[in-house]
């Protein structure tokens, strides 16, 4: 499994609900032309016991890939920057600032 994740934050003025429309829209677009295994969103839950160095940003995204062939097929679709995904990604790109992202891989 490789794993692609995201920390960012919302720009001022954005509904959670509208990041994560753009964002399903935009992952479900992958999905279903094979070029990602799932996907999900989550904030980040403040607690005084666990967080010890938390990251600065309040969001995070997972896109999971089957494996490393996946994960590039997907990284050349998002570059060839065509439509409909162009749109699909601006739209979702326009709602975050702070944005970082990298790949992980299961350890075995």
């Amino acid at each position: 499994m490789i794993v692609m994740h995201g920390l960012f934050d919302l720009k001022d003025g954005i509904e959670e609900a509208a990041f994560q429309a753009a964002f399903a829209a935009f992952s479900e677009h992958l999905k279903e032309r094979g070029l990602a295994a799932s996907w999900r969103m989550m904030r980040r839950q403040e607690h005084a016991g666990y967080d010890n160095g938390p990251p600065q940003t309040r969001y995070y995204l997972s896109v999971e890939f089957e494996g490393t062939e996946q994960s590039e097929r997907c990284w050349s679709y998002v570059e060839e920057d065509d439509e409909p995904l162009r749109s699909l990604h601006w739209n979702m790109n326009s709602k975050v600032h702070n944005a970082r992202f990298f790949l992980c891989s299961d350890v075995c």
